[in-house]
């Protein structure tokens, strides 16, 4: 009976001692990191976005993200405001041509460790955009304002690929594929003279945008 207990307490023992001697495994915690970018492109040369073929320029001069771990919500923000002003030398004519432009992208991205330095980015977006073209004639006697509104809401998806730089700058490029989907409306409108009547026309209108990874974005990382 006494080796037994013996035997019992050598057990104990032994297994209060591997307890003791256990190796604690412990886990990197997972960082927020915040990233922001700003197009270079936009630095050299202004952007046009006028579809030939289907294909279009990347929009979206200012990029944000933010993530935790592999994922990350992702925005971008991109605008125009162009003004044109002409007049007839010798004549009370004049004419004011102005185009306004907002761009808006939210959507999530996965990255993945492509190579040292390289890291690859997919993502699935929601995008918008609003864009106007105004052209207001003044001839002296009567003033005459065309506009040309166009509105759309759609989605799609994005894929790009950075490089890094150093730890918290990079830079990088992407392209998207979005179905874009909204509304034209044209007016035709007069200030003066009852004569001219005022038109308005609305037609609807879809799209499939491709934008190359044409476009350079230099990032910096929180």
């Amino acid at each position: 009976m006494k080796k037994y207990f013996l035997l019992i307490a050598y057990i104990l023992a032994f297994g209060h001692a591997f307890a003791q001697d256990e190796i604690v495994v412990e886990k990197t915690p997972i960082k927020l990191r915040a990233e922001v970018g700003i197009q270079t492109n936009a630095l050299f040369g202004r952007l046009s976005n006028d579809a030939e073929n289907g294909l279009v320029q990347n929009p979206y001069l200012l990029v944000g993200k933010l993530g935790l771990g592999n994922l990350a919500i992702r925005l971008g923000v991109g605008g125009q405001h162009d003004k044109q002003v002409d007049k007839v030398e010798g004549f009370a004519n004049t004419t004011t041509t102005t185009k306004q432009r907002l761009d808006l992208r939210l959507g999530i991205e996965r990255q993945f460790q492509l190579a040292d330095r390289w890291v690859g980015t997919f993502g699935v977006d929601a995008v918008a955009d609003w864009t106007q073209d105004k052209t207001v004639e003044d001839s002296g006697f009567d003033v005459i304002t065309e506009t040309n509104d166009l509105q759309y809401i759609g989605g799609g998806l994005a894929a790009g690929v950075k490089y890094q730089i150093s730890r918290r700058l990079s830079i990088g490029t992407e392209g998207f594929v979005y179905y874009t989907a909204g509304k034209i409306t044209k007016g035709e409108f007069f200030k003066n003279f009852p004569v001219g009547e005022d038109k308005t026309q609305e037609s609807d209108i879809s799209n499939l945008k491709i934008g190359l990874p044409a476009a350079l974005y230099l990032n910096l990382e929180f």
